[in-house]
């Protein structure tokens, strides 16, 4: 008899809450090093420049963006078919506002159910 394929909701949110707190955390502590570099790389009279939002908020997004793409698809991953069904995410920045989306009933790969 074959096994009904079933993706637990808790697991799912556990793992999206995990990986959403490293890529948080780690974004956090690029915020320092962002006012570091601003400081050395822009004059003072520019640090009321639009140019200066970038460089200091450039880096973090950066280093988020890449965090989700490279760590937190990659970390969460379906027991089924080993792809990543981040996108059932609901994306929030904060990891104790991530959550599945009422909408995501299945695994967008191998359309496992989510329950």
């Amino acid at each position: 008899m074959d096994e009904l394929k079933l993706v637990r909701k808790s697991d799912l949110r556990r793992d999206l809450v995990r990986a959403a707190q490293a890529r948080a955390g780690v974004s956090i502590l690029a915020m320092p090093i962002s006012l570091v570099v601003a400081d050395a790389v822009l004059p003072k009279a520019a640090i009321n420049s639009p140019f200066a939002l970038l460089v200091f908020f450039g880096p973090s997004a950066l280093i988020c963006w890449l965090m989700t793409v490279f760590y937190c698809r990659p970390k969460v991953i379906c027991p089924y078919c080993l792809h990543s069904p981040w996108d059932c995410g609901t994306g929030n920045f904060k990891p104790r506002r991530i959550d599945v989306r009422k909408d995501a009933t299945e695994c967008p790969n191998c359309n496992a159910p989510i329950r």
